[in-house]
C-alpha cells in the first residue's frame, strides 16, 4: 500500500440503479472523504465520522457493507494454538483466600485447604511447598498465613530458626512469641500431660497421656539414632522404657526426662530382673537431652503454656542456629509435638507452618506408628483435628535428614509427603527438579516451567484439579514486611 492511500478503506461497489447525478454526488463525497482522511493522517488524528458508512473505496479492502464470512476450518490444537494465540482458560475455580493470579488467564487465584475440602477438591488439609532460596517461597507462606488470619484461621509456627516470622507476629494483634534456646528462660517439658477431652474418663485420659509420653520419647530416640543402620528400639528397650516411664509417673504426677533417666539408670529390682542391662543403651541415648546444646530446654518443668486463643504463635528458635544438627532436630520435634498436643482436640481451623519439614514428618510418622503409613488413617486424623500442616522445603533431598535411602522411617515420611493433596512448586534448578519430577510425576512441561519461573511464580497442583501457574501478588505493605531479604537485614 502506497503512503498516500487512506488508513481506512472499503470495497468499491456501485449500485446498479445509480443515475449520472447520483454517481457524480457519490464521487464528490468520496473525494471529500479522502481529503479528510489525508489531513487527519498527517495531523496524527484518527478518521472521524466524515467517512461514508460504506467505507472508503480501496482495492483489496475487507471493510464494506457486505460483511466477510470465511468458511469453517478444522485443525489440530498444534495449529490452533498458533492461529488463535489470544485464547486462554477461564481459570481454575478453587475456593479460598485470594493471593495471586493465574498467569495464563489473568483471573484471580485463591485457595485454602478447608474451603477446598468442603468443595470436594481435596481429601486432606496438608500442603507441601518446594522452592529454592530466592524463589519467593518464604514470602508466599507469610502472605498466605496473614490472609488466613484475616478470615479467622489461627496460625502457629513451631520452629522459626531465622526468626523471620516475627514480622507476622508484629503485624497481628494478639500474637504470641515463645523463645526457646540458650539464654532463654522459657522451658517446655516434653512429658507434659495431654489436654483432656470433654467426657473422657480418668482411665482413658491416663492411657492417652501415657501413649503420648511413650511416643515422644521413642521419637527422640529414633531421631538421635537416625545415622545408625537401625534407628528403632529393640524389644528389651521398649520394655525398659515403659517400666522407667511408669516408675517416674508413680513418683510424680508431672514427670520429666530427668526422672525417666534416673529410673533407667537405677531401675527397681523387678525391672532390673526383667530387662537386665537392656535399658543402658537407651539411657545413654536419652542422656543427650540433659547435656550439650539442648540441656535444660526440654528436660525440666514447663515455664510456658501454649496459648490456644492467640491468632498467631511463633516459637523463636534462632538461638540454636549455630547448634548441632541433632539439637536443631530435637527442638523442632519438641516444639511441633508441644503445639499439636495442645490443639489436638480443638475444631478451630489452624495452620501449622513447618520450616524444618523433614523433622515434622518424623513426628507424624512416629506418633502414629505403622498406622500413619495408611493414607486413609492420616487423612482422618487431619480432618478430626482440623489442622493443616504446611511443610516448607527447598528440595526433595531435605528428607535425607531422616536417614539413608533404605531407611524405613524415611520411606514412611516420603509416603506421607507424596500423599499430600496440595503441592506447590516454586523455582527449581535442573538438578533439583528431576527428583521432584520422578517422585511427584511432573510432566516435562511442568518441570521446564519450574526451572524458568520468576521469583513469586509457582505451580499449584490442588487435588485432582488441573495444575495452575500462579503469580503471587502481595500488597506493597506485605511485600516490604515479609520479603526475606528485608527480615534478614533487620536481624
Amino acid at each position: 500500500m502506497s503512503s498516500d492511500q487512506p488508513v481506512v478503506s472499503t470495497v468499491g461497489l456501485r449500485p446498479a440503479t445509480e443515475t449520472r447525478a447520483q454517481r457524480k454526488a457519490r464521487l464528490d463525497e468520496e473525494a471529500h472523504a479522502r481529503r479528510v482522511v489525508g489531513s487527519q493522517k498527517h495531523s496524527g488524528a484518527l478518521p472521524g465520522a466524515s467517512i461514508p458508512k460504506a467505507g472508503v473505496k480501496s482495492v483489496g479492502s475487507w471493510r464494506g457493507i457486505g460483511g466477510v464470512f470465511p468458511p469453517a476450518h478444522r485443525a489440530s490444537s498444534v495449529i490452533l494454538q498458533t492461529a488463535y494465540p489470544w485464547l486462554a482458560s477461564s481459570g481454575t475455580r478453587i475456593p479460598g483466600v485470594v493471593f495471586g493470579e493465574d498467569v495464563f488467564s489473568r483471573s484471580p487465584f485463591g485457595f485454602d485447604p478447608w474451603a477446598a475440602y468442603a468443595a470436594n477438591k481435596v481429601r486432606s488439609f496438608d500442603i507441601a511447598v518446594f522452592g529454592l532460596k530466592g524463589t519467593g517461597k518464604s514470602e508466599f507462606s507469610k502472605v498466605f498465613a496473614n490472609r488466613l488470619i484475616a478470615v479467622g484461621v489461627r496460625v502457629a509456627i513451631p520452629n522459626d530458626p531465622k526468626f523471620e516470622w516475627r514480622a507476622l507476629a508484629d503485624k497481628v494483634d494478639g500474637a504470641v512469641v515463645v523463645s526457646v534456646g540458650p539464654g532463654s528462660v522459657e522451658r517446655i517439658n516434653l512429658l507434659d500431660a495431654s489436654p483432656r477431652r470433654a467426657g473422657v474418663s480418668d482411665r482413658s485420659h491416663l492411657q492417652q497421656t501415657m501413649q503420648h509420653r511413650r511416643s515422644i520419647l521413642r521419637q527422640v530416640v529414633q531421631l538421635l539414632r537416625a545415622d545408625d543402620t537401625d534407628s528403632g528400639l529393640e524389644s528389651v528397650e521398649h520394655t525398659a522404657l515403659d517400666l522407667a516411664l511408669e516408675a517416674a509417673i508413680f513418683q510424680t504426677d508431672t514427670p520429666t526426662v530427668r526422672d525417666v533417666l534416673h529410673t533407667l539408670e537405677f531401675p527397681d529390682p523387678d525391672a532390673a530382673r526383667l530387662v537386665g542391662n537392656g535399658g543402658l543403651n537407651l539411657f545413654h541415648t536419652l542422656r543427650r537431652l540433659t547435656s550439650g546444646d539442648v540441656a535444660g530446654m526440654f528436660d525440666t518443668y514447663s515455664t510456658v503454656a501454649f496459648n490456644t486463643e492467640a491468632p498467631c504463635v511463633v516459637v523463636d528458635t534462632s538461638g540454636l542456629r549455630t547448634a548441632s544438627k541433632e539439637a536443631q532436630a530435637i527442638t523442632t520435634l519438641a516444639t511441633s509435638t508441644w503445639i499439636k498436643q495442645a490443639v489436638l482436640h480443638e475444631k478451630v481451623p489452624r495452620l501449622l507452618v513447618h520450616e524444618e519439614a523433614a523433622i515434622a514428618f518424623l513426628a507424624d510418622v512416629s506418633s502414629g506408628g505403622e498406622a500413619l503409613a495408611d493414607k486413609t488413617v492420616q487423612e482422618k486424623l487431619g480432618r478430626d483435628s482440623n489442622i493443616s500442616n504446611m511443610y516448607l522445603m527447598h528440595r526433595l533431598s531435605d528428607m535425607d535428614a531422616l536417614g539413608d535411602e533404605g531407611s524405613k522411617l524415611r520411606a514412611q515420611a516420603l509416603g506421607l509427603l507424596q500423599d499430600t493433596d496440595t503441592k506447590i512448586f516454586f523455582g527449581q534448578a535442573k538438578e533439583t527438579v528431576e527428583p521432584l519430577q520422578q517422585f511427584f510425576g511432573l510432566n516435562s512441561v511442568e518441570a521446564l516451567l519450574t526451572q524458568n519461573f520468576m521469583p513469586g511464580d509457582a505451580l499449584f497442583r490442588v487435588g485432582r484439579e488441573e495444575p495452575v501457574v500462579v503469580a503471587i501478588t502481595p500488597t506493597p505493605e506485605e511485600h516490604y514486611t515479609f520479603k526475606t531479604d528485608t527480615v534478614e537485614r533487620s536481624l
